[in-house]
Formats: structure tokens, C-alpha cells, sequence
């Protein structure tokens, strides 16, 4: 026991030993591979066909809105679904590298006027949503800068600063990932709301899923620290092909999943 207690000591003071820049952006890039690897690999995500999952968003247990969403990798087209007037969902489909794509509700397109305004929350929900999924494999995207903080890190967990300025729909630009030093899945992610206050996301409910390009392991629950807020990311599925139909129905055809956990009260939580 005194033993393991050194050695966690010792690793302690290693880590927080001072790093140069280079060391730094190189361990940091050890944690962001390490963290995908440990979700299933960059690889097995990247040849992904499509992707589809439910964002659910909760307050003090009671379900605030839920959008579906459904994504064909390969081609870049893009379906969601998501809460419009009369319970009557939107339905918008869109090409995700120009965001060029029409939106619908009751079966009828809507006016451009609308469109527009329709398609500027569907970009931003866009980026939000499968953040809080696929995050693990989004860590070394171009353009996403890493920094290893060996302040931050511990014996249990190892913290790195991300800055993801394309990813325009976040609460923030700068996030801060905690990667379990023993499973190597992520752990935590933390940000500053533009408020000053700063929010905490524990991931769990990891789950196994299997798909043409290999299984991933990925997070269905993400808990707010000391706040009343719970994500769930369920209705995970990872289908090797979908009717192309799907992307062309302009009425609800992605039928919410029920929850795989029964969502508990977050305030009762740390």
C-alpha cells in the first residue's frame, strides 16, 4: 500500500514537472490518439458509413427537447429532426459541407424566409450534438489545437486544453478533456460558459456497438457536476446501409428511441 502510494507520488511530481512546448503539444497528441484508440479507433470511425443517434437533453429529470439525427458519412448529407410548433417536428436534410439542403414541416417545404432561419439552428445543433458523442474522434481534426496541462492532470486522469474555433455552434471555442489515465476513454470534458460560469460533463454509460468498419465504444450519458442538466446520446445506431429514401422524406421517418437508462436526478449527484 505505502508502495503504490509512492509510485502515484512520484508520477505526480513527473507530470507536473516543467514541459516545453514541443513536449507538450506531443503528449497532448498521445492523449487525444489514446482517447479515440480507446473508443473503438480513429479508423473505424472515419470509414463509418453512417451514424445515427438521439440528443436528449434534460433538466431536474423532466426531458426539455430530444432531436433525432442521421448521418451519411461518405456522401456528407445530413437528416434531423427536431422539436417544431404543435409537436410537429422540422425535418431538415442539408449537405454538411455547404449546409445547401431544404427543410420541411407537415410534409411541406417551408418558405425561404423560414428556411433560413430554420437552417441556422439546424447548423448549430449541427455542431453541438454529436460533439457530445463523437467527440473522442474529433480531437485531431485539422485545425483543432491541443495542450497538454500538467497542472491539471493527476494520478487518475490526464488533461488536455482543446481549441475547436470550426466548431461554430459549442457554448465555447476552448474545452478542457480528461482522459482516464487507466481505461484511456474520456472522462470529464469542461468549458467556460460566455457567463463566466463553468460547466462540467462527466461521460458514462459506455456502451459497445458494432459496425461494418469495426465497433466503437462510446459514452450514451453525460452528467453536469453540481448542475440540474443530463445529455443522453442514445438511439445509437451504426447501420452498414439506409434506403435512400430516408434522405428524401420530407415527414418524420427517425422514430425517437426510448432512453437505455432511466434518467436520474442530477442535482443528487457531485
Amino acid at each position: 500500500m505505502v508502495l503504490r502510494w509512492h509510485v502515484g507520488f512520484f508520477a505526480v511530481l513527473l507530470w507536473a514537472a516543467p514541459l516545453s512546448a514541443q513536449e507538450t503539444d506531443s503528449r497532448a497528441d498521445s492523449v487525444a490518439l489514446r482517447i479515440a484508440a480507446a473508443s473503438g479507433g480513429q479508423v473505424s470511425w472515419d470509414d463509418l458509413p453512417f451514424f445515427r443517434f438521439d440528443f436528449k437533453l434534460y433538466r431536474e429529470r423532466e426531458l426539455v427537447y430530444a432531436i433525432q439525427h442521421l448521418w451519411d458519412k461518405k456522401l456528407g448529407i445530413y437528416r434531423m429532426e427536431l422539436p417544431g410548433p404543435a409537436s410537429e417536428p422540422y425535418v431538415a436534410v442539408f449537405y454538411t459541407d455547404t449546409f445547401e439542403g431544404k427543410v420541411y414541416w407537415k410534409g411541406s417545404e417551408l418558405i425561404p424566409k423560414d428556411a433560413e432561419l430554420l437552417m441556422e439552428r439546424v447548423r448549430s445543433r449541427y455542431y453541438h450534438d454529436p460533439f457530445f458523442v463523437a467527440l473522442p474522434f474529433m480531437l485531431m481534426e485539422p485545425g483543432v489545437v491541443r495542450t497538454y496541462l500538467p497542472d491539471s492532470s493527476g494520478a487518475s486522469e490526464a488533461v488536455i486544453r482543446v481549441s475547436m474555433p470550426r466548431w461554430e455552434g459549442l457554448p465555447t471555442t476552448t474545452f478542457y478533456v480528461h482522459a482516464d489515465r487507466e481505461s484511456g476513454r474520456l472522462a470529464r470534458t469542461s468549458y467556460r460558459l460566455p457567463s463566466g460560469e463553468m460547466r462540467t460533463y462527466v461521460w458514462q454509460g459506455y456502451e459497445e456497438f458494432a459496425s461494418v468498419s469495426g465497433s466503437l465504444v462510446l459514452s450514451t450519458r453525460k452528467r453536469a457536476e453540481r448542475q440540474p442538466f443530463l445529455i443522453e446520446t442514445v438511439g445509437i445506431m451504426l447501420p452498414p446501409m439506409v434506403g435512400t429514401d430516408v434522405f428524401r422524406s420530407p415527414t418524420p421517418v427517425l422514430q425517437p428511441r426510448p432512453s437505455d437508462v432511466e434518467p436520474e436526478d442530477p442535482g443528487q449527484r457531485g
